[in-house]
């Protein structure tokens, strides 16, 4: 058995990862890297390819792809009950999840860590069976995601802020309850975004404050707004200051409870996921539960 088994999604970053195989392979050996690959065939073939490598007896493996990818690869490995190490490689649009630690999308550097990574205990989100590593959005954000499926030859930031614009000039409104501990919320709400890590949507800061591993959501509420308000906001929120306007709530917590009338749209780690129940949504954070190295 090989030492790293090595999940390559070669359509991340519009094929970008395909055109770099060969770079990343000589890398790879170039490290002295003891490895196995494997390439995705079909959606959440990731997370089919994870379970069974780790149930297999693999206790490394590597994703090589965008935040999708590394959405798929830590749910096989959290499914399986194993204890695995899991090292993220930037291959993707946003990279959400490998720039809040730093790892940079140059693959001469990142591939490095599967040699010499520090390792990290990092807390994992869960809405019903699903698990997340970065970040869970409602309303705004989830239109975002989805509609920058829609939006060809752009990627990275550009397809985003093109997404986001078009998501402001339809500008859908959620009327929720949120329940957090003590906070109880019932209004009309924009956008609901729950970060385990500060970076989201291709490189938006929604939760600014956000720590993988302090045991804690940090939540990042918007309020109804106008078109006009929220334009006002958004170019803050690449820097985190949205978070002093008035229309934004901010708070802490371990567990959100959210509920609607009507179907919630949702987007997680760059995925839009289907729910059981879209209209009772509950988000709980598991403690430390996925080891990484950064």
């Amino acid at each position: 058995m090989k030492n790293w088994y090595v999940i390559m999604n070669e359509s991340a970053g519009r094929y970008k990862t395909a055109k770099n195989e060969k770079k990343i392979r000589f890398l790879l050996e170039k490290y002295g890297i003891d490895f196995e690959m494997v390439k995705t065939q079909y959606p959440e073939h990731a997370i089919f390819l994870a379970e069974e490598a780790a149930k297999n007896g693999f206790d490394k493996i590597a994703a090589i792809g965008g935040d999708g990818t590394f959405f798929e690869v830590a749910n096989g490995i959290l499914k399986s009950g194993k204890d695995v190490t899991f090292v993220p490689i930037p291959s993707g649009g946003g990279n959400d999840f490998a720039h809040n630690f730093g790892i940079s999308d140059n693959y001469e550097s990142s591939l490095m860590l599967l040699k010499n990574g520090t390792t990290k205990m990092i807390d994992v989100g869960k809405i019903e069976d699903i698990f997340f590593i970065n970040a869970f959005g409602i309303g705004l954000d989830a239109r975002v995601a989805r509609l920058s499926r829609k939006v060809k030859f752009l990627n990275g930031i550009p397809r985003y802020m093109v997404a986001t614009f078009q998501a402001i000039a339809e500008l859908r409104k959620y009327k929720c309850q949120i329940t957090a501990g003590d906070i109880k919320l019932d209004d009309i709400f924009l956008m609901i975004s729950i970060g385990n890590t500060k970076f989201a949507g291709g490189g938006y800061m929604l939760t600014p404050n956000a720590i993988a591993d302090d045991g804690v959501f940090d939540v990042s509420i918007v309020k109804n707004a106008s078109r006009l308000r929220v334009l006002k906001i958004l170019p803050k929120t690449f820097s985190g200051e949205h978070i002093k306007e008035k229309e934004v709530i901010t708070f802490r917590a371990d567990k959100i409870q959210i509920s609607s009338d009507s179907d919630l749209p949702i987007y997680t780690d760059g995925e839009l996921p289907e729910l059981k129940n879209k209209k009772e949504i509950t988000v709980e954070l598991l403690k430390k539960r996925l080891k990484i190295l950064v």
